[in-house]
């Protein structure tokens, strides 16, 4: 979309950069939002995982009991590859279909 919108003639200067800034502006924001879901390999499954054992250490705390732990890390650190396997074979999936079929913006 990037490459389409700078080889547009029909649009100013800059047209084409607000339209490029507007379109990293968006992308940005939704890898960031997207980063907040509360799935264990994004940011938000941290999270999750940061409250649920502070739940976990404040009610052994209030029933006088030792600390429960940490969860296991290990099925964190297998969920990480497996999510780096799929993010990099939907960037190859992505750049093919950007190759065979580019997607258009503007009549031409």
């Amino acid at each position: 979309m990037a490459g389409e919108i700078a080889s547009n003639q029909s649009l100013t200067g800059g047209e084409r950069i607000a339209f490029l800034i507007s379109l990293l502006a968006s992308l940005n924001l939704f890898l960031a939002l997207f980063n907040f879901i509360p799935l264990l390999p994004l940011d938000g499954g941290h999270m999750i995982g940061a409250i649920w054992e502070g739940i976990r250490r404040g009610f052994a705390k209030l029933l006088h009991r030792p600390d429960p732990g940490v969860r296991r890390r290990g099925q964190v650190a297998a969920d990480r590859v497996c999510r780096g396997q799929c993010d990099r074979g939907d960037g190859v999936l992505l750049v093919i279909a950007d190759i065979v079929n580019p997607i258009k913006l503007f009549n031409g």
